[in-house]
């Protein structure tokens, strides 16, 4: 059910998997939940080219950070983007993450797209360590409302996910979620197979959370997360 008012709207993140190349069932699934602002991770240079001009149909406000590997983002939106976009600095340069104000009811909120390392290899633990206490630091200097969603590679149950929430954010999915709200599973297994949370919304105070969804497969090895919200 769709959010109504002026200062209600629905957001979607969504990690499109940079060797995923079934872009019509993406933007199907897109054109389904219909959100006001969509997030989108390993956006690359190659699903801009085949994605860009059909979501800017619906989205006007656009805030491309495509790239040629698996590191791009991209916020695309209904509700105008006040300002540029900023990338944020998380002590990996190929990894973007980025900043972008979107304008909702005549209010400003920060909406965070967020892609940590993948903590798999030692490696990926490490750099995923530096990431989010530079994450953090970001965050408490947030003077907007704001939300931090994406793929941040962590379980509801790590130090990563409690020291976001130590910054006065709130888990959408905690709060409205039913079930494990699992977003990621290997390829190739059964739909039914229980997975893990890898993706998350986290809310400021100003911010009402009324409903949250975890969407279908859609060719990625993670599935969408959207949520209704409403400013106070």
């Amino acid at each position: 059910r769709r959010p109504s008012g002026p200062a209600s709207f629905r957001g979607m993140s969504a990690i499109v998997l940079y060797e995923n190349t079934d872009v019509d069932r993406v933007l199907a699934q897109v054109q389904q939940v219909n959100p006001d602002v969509l997030l989108l991770q390993e956006y690359t240079k190659r699903w801009h080219a085949d994605a860009d001009a059909r979501l800017r149909n619906s989205f006007p406000f656009v805030a491309d950070r495509s790239v040629l590997g698996s590191d791009g983002v991209a916020v695309y939106s209904k509700l105008p983007i006040v300002g540029r976009a900023r990338l944020l600095d998380l002590g990996d340069p190929h990894r973007l993450q980025t900043r972008a104000v979107v304008r909702v009811g005549g209010r400003d909120i920060a909406v965070y797209d967020i892609h940590l390392t993948v903590a798999v290899k030692p490696v990926g633990h490490v750099e995923q360590r530096r990431q989010v206490p530079e994450l953090v630091k970001v965050l408490e200097h947030e003077q907007l409302p704001m939300i931090v969603a994406g793929d941040m590679n962590f379980t509801e149950t790590s130090r990563h996910h409690a020291a976001i929430a130590g910054v006065g954010l709130r888990s959408g999915w905690d709060e409205v979620g039913r079930g494990r709200g699992s977003t990621w599973a290997r390829r190739g297994l059964p739909e039914w197979l229980p997975g893990l949370r890898l993706d998350h919304v986290f809310l400021s105070p100003g911010i009402t959370v009324d409903g949250m969804r975890i969407g279908a497969r859609n060719g990625s090895d993670h599935r969408p997360i959207y949520a209704d919200l409403r400013l106070r």
